[in-house]
């Protein structure tokens, strides 16, 4: 071996070992720095069975008297910190989601407090300070998909709920915890900050939360869940608040927790994060990309693409102001041939080649001025939704004069003061149930689907659309469910095609009317009950949401002239 060759093995040598050495106590100085962002598991979890055993207080309610004995201890909680935990459990059968059977809630020193809501059968029925505390804004309630329990409730029950925070949303902003776009349970998310880990026993899980009496397993287990949730909050902004804030005064420790879930509030998680980026699960490793939806996740709070006032004029013959209108009803007068356009520039004006039947009178000045496309609370212009300030579930019911033009009670607002607007809608909604004895009944529909029917119909479409690739022994069964059905021997085309147009749904023969039905038929019966009604919503809407751009001439007190006679 020559020199050359010894001296570059020694250089190879020693470059290796430099590099060995210095990958050895990197790893070792990272390991020593990790902190409380690092989102590997714990080495140890301590298990759920004895997690809270000295500190937690479980009361199961079944009727407004035992809330009202809780009620002060839970008051006392809230005044100190106030955060719920909060989750549901509901009965799931073949085909069939039963409402919502149990609610928990849990605060931070421990107390859990179980509503058996199948106990309670309906909203009416259940305490209103839960109610008040359930909607209360400034109360958060967190949880893992909390959102969907959210929606249950309000379905099951017309119970609204302000002040939501998903865990998913906290552990993101402030822990780096990369979890899964559309996952990340409650179960992964107490391994990862509480170090608990938790039982979630599918038996557990789905038994039977309608029962009699809960089995203790279950109650423990339903108690764990809001206990658990209300932890991983604290857990979370305390640390948070040890880095921002060393020190601080009693008034200063709410405010700073505000702020950590400012923006994250009411917010579906799968709708907050919409970026695309790759899934990764709580120990860090990557997997496939997710795909997101842009799909929102309510028709009810979608937003305007367009304006809705463009503010074209629309005259008389004799150049009189008609009305303010869009540009598309102005263009289909010039289209039609029965209107000219008069201006182009703004305000686009079209003049009519006809006498209208009726001239605007002068208190109806409010219908002849130009709108801005701004909310009307919080004058934010960039995106707006209608709001209707009479619901329309009751004015559908109205006389037909006072359904006529109805434009003075549509209103824009942005999407966060619609839904601040809707849950304040929700609380005068209840007082109408109990005053006009109109219950929001879920099973009170006029029509009700037959089950019976709707299994045949859809055997019949498969097997007329799809037979050729359902497999044999899947064929044999769906044919049977159609000759059972018709009781014969054989299956044809023709009795396909019969079956697929069969009518699924049949008349609800317990239907006593809807809840808008009922409130407008009890107004109604009233001296200018109606009317007030009508104030009432809106003078409901001015105290709660206090709009600061309302247009001009919008008043509380405005009567369709049509009215004036019968008033």
């Amino acid at each position: 071996m020559t020199t050359f060759e010894v001296k570059r093995l020694l250089l190879t040598s020693a470059a290796t070992l430099v590099m060995v050495v210095w990958t050895y106590f990197w790893f070792r100085k990272s390991e020593d720095e990790g902190s409380e962002d690092d989102v590997r598991e714990p080495k140890e979890l301590k298990p759920i069975s004895k997690y809270r055993n000295d500190s937690r207080t479980i009361v199961v309610i079944s009727t407004k008297e035992d809330f009202k004995d809780v009620l002060p201890k839970l008051i006392n909680d809230l005044h100190a910190f106030k955060v719920l935990g909060l989750d549901c459990e509901w009965c799931t059968k073949v085909k069939e989601v039963k409402p919502v059977a149990l609610l928990q809630i849990a605060t931070n020193t421990g107390l859990c407090i179980l509503i058996r809501m199948n106990h309670f059968k309906s909203q009416a029925q259940l305490p209103t300070e839960l109610l008040d505390i359930l909607a209360d804004k400034s109360i958060y309630k967190v949880g893992v998909g909390i959102m969907g329990d959210v929606k249950r409730l309000m379905k099951d029950y017309a119970i609204a709920l302000c002040g939501i925070v998903d865990l998913r949303h906290l552990a993101i902003r402030h822990r780096s915890i990369q979890l899964c776009i559309q996952g990340g349970s409650l179960k992964e998310l107490s391994e990862v900050v509480l170090g608990v880990e938790m039982n979630k026993s599918f038996d557990l899980k789905c038994s039977d939360w309608e029962a009699d009496l809960l089995k203790p397993e279950q109650i423990l287990y339903a108690a764990n869940d809001a206990l658990v949730a209300v932890d991983i909050f604290q857990n979370i902004v305390m640390i948070k608040m040890a880095k921002d804030l060393p020190s601080f005064s009693t008034s200063e420790k709410w405010n700073h927790v505000v702020v950590q879930c400012k923006g994250l509030v009411d917010c579906d998680f799968k709708d907050k994060f919409r970026s695309k980026r790759k899934k990764v699960d709580v120990k860090g490793s990557p997997t496939k990309p997710v795909k997101i939806s842009s799909k929102p996740p309510s028709r009810m709070f979608r937003t305007r693409k367009e304006p809705l006032y463009h503010n074209c004029r629309l005259e008389a013959p004799d150049g009189r102001q008609l009305c303010i209108c869009d540009f598309k009803k102005a263009e289909w007068y010039v289209r039609k041939g029965i209107g000219t356009v008069v201006s182009e520039d703004e305000p686009y004006t079209v003049r009519l080649n006809f006498e209208p039947a009726a001239i605007p009178s002068s208190d109806q000045e409010y219908y002849l001025q130009d709108k801005e496309n701004i909310c009307v609370v919080c004058g934010r212009g960039d995106m707006y939704m209608r709001k209707y300030v009479v619901p329309h579930e009751y004015r559908r019911y109205f006389p037909k004069k006072m359904r006529h033009h109805s434009s003075h009670d549509v209103l824009l607002l942005c999407i966060d003061c619609h839904l601040e607007s809707w849950n304040h809608d929700q609380f005068l909604r209840r007082q109408l149930a109990n005053e006009c004895n109109a219950d929001f009944d879920r099973n009170n529909s006029e029509y009700i689907e037959d089950h019976t029917v709707l299994k045949v119909r859809s055997a019949a479409k498969a097997l007329l659309r799809n037979r050729c690739t359902i497999p044999e022994p899947r064929i044999k069964i769906l044919e049977s469910t159609v000759k059972n059905y018709y009781n014969v021997d054989t299956v044809d085309d023709t009795l396909l095609e019969k079956t697929v147009n069969l009518e699924t749904r049949i008349l609800n023969e317990e239907f006593t009317g809807s809840h808008g039905k009922k409130v407008v038929m009890h107004k109604a019966r009233q001296k200018d009950g109606l009317l007030e009604f009508e104030r009432m919503w809106r003078r409901h809407f001015v105290n709660t949401m206090k709009p600061q751009f309302l247009p001009a001439l919008w008043s509380i007190d405005y009567q369709h002239p049509a009215l004036d006679d019968s008033s």
